[in-house]
């Protein structure tokens, strides 16, 4: 023990690590009387106790670091695999259907670019040329009547005068009221179709260079062509067939109703029916659309790409691969032409056996009230009877139409989230007007990446350029 030898060592390390729990006196005494022999030898032990905790919490630390640092390259890949993986190696991005906004809030924006007194002027009228019509109905019947009744005004040249000259009032309100309906929505058309290509045009020059790495050209050359040409011409005409079919079956069903008023609950069940029909309509109708559009964009691209690379097709001897293939798309393209008139027939035939239900009603009800109802007014009810069923028909049809051609609306307004470059002109960052006043360039921290979604190509680059100074 005095000479520290290594029972000396064993005996200070059994002192260093003992836990004095459960001893008593006695060996307190003996280990009072070790530790004094033994003091140096403790110090030494416990010197290096800390220091092997201090390199065990340092390597801890460094392997925690490590660990870290692996887990963040780790993430860094696995971010990359998962971009990687979901462009699954294709630059091009697929046309996803637009359902952004409600179809109430697209009208809302529809009739925006419309004008709402273009709107206002419309309905004006039409309801002024409803009213007209249904009123020289009334006035032709009642004379016809006259005449069944025995009091033949063709004598009375004075009454005559006057039937003649109130219907050749009401023709010329209807000849005045229906082409200034139509030059309204020709002009609200036009101007709608103005903005949206002004807004397009607008964006796609602004748009940033990645936009046109993930976006066909056929699928840019499509919206220019096609969706503007249903904005100029397309929509028009169905809105204009639509308010013109919306007025004639409310003036319908007011003339029919004067034959007697119970036949409106009868009829409103079939109203019902026909809304069921479109609205069940409308879903393929508006899926089909999506689908032509998007076969009409990958048709065209293809075409355009072939002829830009024809002498490439030629020199390798492929030109009948590339013709199949354009064959193929075409008849995709056709295969949707001819669904979508499939849909619309099979439209078209349940509302035409629902029109002649309502047909089949008005000419009961004329019997049964035969007693009750005159001639004129049963006759005029029939006949207009008759009509509402192509009424109906052309309503249902064109407001499905009119629904698809918005689709149109929608994919222009999308332009509005298209992402641009920066403004042309930046008041913040104007330099001065004495600009440049030293011939120095200067980067400080300066980043950049290909496109947005990529990593970084370029961190933290810091150049410091001075005037007349070799680069």
């Amino acid at each position: 023990m005095a000479k520290s030898g290594e029972f000396a060592e064993f005996v200070a390390e059994y002192v260093v690590k003992q836990e004095y729990e459960d001893i008593d006196e006695k060996e307190m005494q003996i280990l009072a009387k070790l530790k004094q022999t033994v003091k140096p030898l403790i110090e030494r032990q416990e010197s290096h106790k800390t220091e092997a905790n201090t390199e065990n919490s340092v390597h801890r630390l460094r392997s925690q670091m490590s660990i870290n640092e692996t887990n963040n390259n780790t993430t860094e890949k696995s971010r990359t695999v998962h971009k990687l993986q979901e462009c699954n190696g294709k630059l091009t991005q697929m046309e996803k259907p637009v359902s952004s906004t409600t179809k109430l809030d697209l009208i809302t924006k529809y009739i925006q670019l419309f004008g709402r007194r273009s709107l206002f002027t419309i309905i004006f009228a039409y309801i002024v040329s409803t009213i007209s019509t249904m009123a020289s109905g009334l006035w032709l019947s009642q004379w016809s009547t006259d005449v069944i009744d025995g009091t033949d005004i063709n004598d009375n040249n004075e009454w005559r005068n006057v039937r003649l000259g109130v219907f050749v009032v009401f023709s010329v309100i209807q000849m005045l009221a229906i082409p200034g309906a139509q030059g309204a929505i020709s002009l609200g058309c036009v101007s709608a179709a103005k903005q949206l290509h002004s807004l397009m045009i607008e964006r796609m020059m602004r748009a940033t260079i990645s936009y046109f790495d993930t976006t066909p050209m056929g699928r840019t050359l499509n919206l220019f062509a096609e969706d503007m040409d249903v904005l100029d011409s397309a929509i028009g005409f169905v809105i204009r067939v639509s308010f013109l079919k919306f007025f004639a079956l409310i003036a319908s069903l007011v003339m029919i109703s004067l034959e007697t008023p119970l036949i409106l609950l009868a009829i409103l069940p079939i109203i019902v029916v026909y809304m069921l029909c479109q609205r069940l309509s409308m879903t393929s109708i508006r899926q089909i659309t999506h689908l032509d559009t998007s076969a009409r964009s990958h048709t065209i691209s293809y075409i355009a790409e072939s002829y830009n690379g024809t002498a490439v097709i030629r020199a390798f001897g492929a030109d009948r691969d590339f013709g199949r293939e354009s064959h193929r798309r075409l008849d995709a393209h056709n295969r949707c032409q001819y669904s979508l008139l499939v849909a619309k027939c099979w439209l078209a035939v349940r509302l035409e056996s629902l029109g002649y239900s309502i047909v089949l009603l008005s000419a009961v009800f004329a019997v049964a009230f035969r007693h009750t109802v005159g001639a004129g007014v049963a006759a005029l009810a029939i006949t207009y009877a008759l009509n509402i069923t192509d009424v109906i028909t052309q309503l249902v049809i064109n407001v499905t139409i009119t629904e698809s051609s918005l689709m149109a609306v929608e994919r222009c307004l999308a332009f509005r989230e298209l992402p641009i470059e920066a403004e042309w002109y930046n008041e913040r960052t104007k330099p001065a007007d004495n600009w440049p006043t030293m011939g120095c360039i200067q980067f400080t921290d300066y980043c950049t990446k290909y496109r947005f979604g990529l990593d970084l190509v370029l961190k933290d680059i810091a150049i410091d350029m001075k005037g007349r100074q070799r680069v």
